[in-house]
């Protein structure tokens, strides 16, 4: 069985930042982060076959559309 999201679990004190990071942590966000534009990202995600936990079963593109609009939040904190 080739375990994918425990891949590096043999390795000793992989829990540690600076040993995660050495053993390739992260690499794949900033690659995302700073290399990849959004749609590109989506592309990636929808091809890993990833679902979301919620069950809802909302696409990924999504996320892009709704990206954009400008959300606000009120609150009344004297109604208790």
């Amino acid at each position: 069985m080739t375990h994918v999201l425990l891949r590096h679990r043999d390795i000793p004190d992989i829990a540690k930042l600076n040993v995660y990071k050495k053993n390739g942590g992260f690499d794949a966000l900033k690659r995302a982060v700073t290399k990849m534009q959004p749609t590109e990202v989506i592309d990636v995600v929808k091809a890993s076959g990833l679902r979301g936990r919620g069950g809802a079963g909302f696409d990924w593109h999504e996320v892009v559309v709704h990206r954009q609009q400008e959300l606000a939040s009120l609150c009344c904190g004297k109604c208790g």
